[in-house]
């Protein structure tokens, strides 16, 4: 599992907060990312750091879960490699920032689709163009 340098703003039925941008498998190295809320145990976040992680995915039984319960239990089993960040292109967010809900699509440093300048600064993107990812 890679864990991204950043966290990005999430929400589900209940909660607001800061979720990990991770690959797993075939997805490390691509510019595929996932934006979820992950606990890893035996795990600590810090920002500004690449984490290349060996964990133990063990899947949870959601059928009596409301919403917004994990699919799956992560694990530590070592970090491979923690990796700094020189000259990140986000930054920490600010989600009590309001934005118009105008689409103006901006493609962020990070090559994300946000929906206009706004959304994407007050997620921390330092940088874009206009227009949206390819």
């Amino acid at each position: 599992m890679r864990i991204d340098y950043y966290s990005s703003p999430c929400s589900g039925a209940f909660f607001v907060q800061n979720c990990l941008n991770f690959q797993i498998d075939d997805e490390i190295g691509s510019d595929q990312w996932r934006t979820q809320t992950v606990s890893i145990e035996g795990f600590e976040f810090n920002y500004g750091y690449v984490y290349d992680l060996e964990v133990k995915i063990t899947p949870i039984d959601i059928s009596n879960c409301a919403d917004d319960c994990p699919d799956n239990r992560y694990e530590l089993v070592r970090m491979v490699s923690k990796s700094k960040v020189e000259n990140p292109c986000v930054i920490a967010s600010n989600p009590d920032q309001a934005c118009t809900k105008e689409y103006m699509p901006v493609c962020g440093c990070n090559k994300r689709t946000y929906s206009n300048s706004c959304v994407a600064a007050v997620s921390g993107i330092t940088t874009w163009t206009l227009g949206a990812c390819n």
